[in-house]
């Protein structure tokens, strides 16, 4: 852990504890506190807001998981516009499914619903554990 000192932010002039500020901006000249960064990121995110909402997730699926949003809506065609493993639809006004892919490959392999999404992470995508997980519930059951 960084060494906890008082830091002087560029932009509200206070000083501030090490931990005010994020890892990355320490390695800069120019100090900012998170509380700074969050207030010019909402400034710039409500000027720019058209520009955000449309390009966004665009960026975002490309940047994170190599596919377009043409190919994205085409996945969710395939699936019925359902989660790959429970089947639900996402409810009206709920966030659309997630892009599921393989950590050390990056390879696409679905989309899922929230849920079903955070178990496999918590799972760490490992079949073992899914399985011993499986094991437990069917062993709780069988008890009554």
């Amino acid at each position: 852990m960084a060494k906890r000192k008082l830091i002087c932010c560029c932009t509200c002039k206070r000083e501030l504890f090490t931990e005010a500020f994020s890892a990355g901006n320490l390695k800069r000249r120019r100090y900012e506190c998170k509380r700074c960064v969050v207030k010019r990121s909402r400034k710039w995110n409500r000027k720019h807001s058209d520009k955000v909402r449309k390009d966004g997730r665009r960026t975002h699926l490309m940047r994170s998981y190599g596919i377009t949003e043409v190919e994205y809506e085409q996945l969710a065609a395939s699936q019925g516009g359902r989660c790959a493993i429970c089947g639900r639809v996402p409810a009206e006004g709920e966030k659309r499914l997630g892009v599921d892919h393989d950590h050390r490959t990056d390879k696409v392999r679905g989309l899922l619903c929230r849920g079903c999404n955070v178990g496999l992470g918590s799972f760490g995508d490992n079949p073992a554990m899914l399985q011993a997980a499986l094991t437990y519930l069917n062993k709780l059951e069988a008890l009554g």
